[in-house]
């Protein structure tokens, strides 16, 4: 494969694609990442994580001072400073917890650097090990009034363990959020955010930031949430280990998978590191 010398951005999924499924940071992923910043390649982690969910990855591997896209696109930073931001209005995240509700789901709402539920259990127990240093069980109703005070959310996501009740929280959405955009990042976890904004959007933000085009930008990730930013690139490669949908979508697919640093490897091919 020819060299893309043009390259001077990488956007990067975590979940999936740039961390192993324990968890964990691949030698050869580390490796790749600390060549690029020598060459002075931006890398950039994009996740449906909030900021602060981010901080552990970002440490381990170096990307503490680099740009970063977090909650599904909501949020970007460049220079540790906000260059993009769209929160969902309180009408429209109550409106959206009440489906969750009515369907049986269990809905986790994330804003400024904690997440919210309104009871505990075993999606509650299930965020306390991705996110121990944050959680409160509170009515999201108190949530907006007394911690938020106005302020809207970074998004809200419903957890269930049976797809079927996430496709009947996806069909009511639709039907009753028009503006709202769903998109599956797991098995067993729906995300919601304005139709218009999507990690694509906020990728194209930092573009614009930095002065770059698509062109010189390649980006990396493995689910459907992912679709959009690796869309927006010249170079969008879904992660062997990807969704049907990722690699039913036509876009290049990884030699490898993300347990066998894939995302490395093929910027190793790629850059000729």
């Amino acid at each position: 494969m020819k060299a893309a010398t043009d390259i001077r951005i990488v956007f990067s999924d975590i979940d999936g694609t740039v961390i192993h499924s324990d968890g964990t940071a691949g030698e050869i992923n580390k490796r790749v990442i600390r060549q690029l910043q020598a060459r002075g390649i931006r890398f950039v982690l994009a996740s449906g994580r909030y900021l602060r969910g981010m901080d552990a990855v970002r440490r381990e591997l170096g990307l503490e001072k680099e740009p970063v896209i977090a909650s599904n696109g909501a949020y970007a930073e460049a220079d540790g400073k906000c260059v993009f931001r769209s929160d969902l209005s309180q009408e429209t995240t109550l409106g959206l917890n009440e489906i969750i509700r009515r369907n049986g789901a269990a809905a986790v709402l994330y804003a400024g650097d904690e997440w919210y539920m309104e009871s505990g259990g075993m999606w509650f127990d299930n965020q306390k090990r991705f996110y121990p240093f944050s959680g409160i069980v509170a009515p999201f109703e108190e949530v907006f009034e007394k911690r938020l005070k106005g302020a809207g959310a970074a998004k809200i996501v419903a957890r269930s363990e049976f797809p079927s009740v996430l496709r009947a929280i996806e069909d009511e959405t639709r039907a009753e959020h028009p503006e709202i955009l769903t998109m599956l990042s797991s098995g067993s976890l729906l995300e919601f955010s304005p139709a218009n904004l999507d990690k694509g959007t906020a990728a194209k933000a930092l573009l614009k930031h930095y002065g770059l085009s698509p062109d010189q930008a390649a980006a990396f990730g493995d689910f459907d949430n992912d679709l959009a930013m690796l869309s927006a690139v010249k170079y969008g490669f879904v992660m062997r280990n990807g969704s049907d949908a990722m690699l039913r979508s036509g876009l290049p697919v990884t030699e490898y998978t993300n347990d066998e640093d894939g995302l490395g490897r093929e910027l190793g091919r790629l850059l000729s590191l």
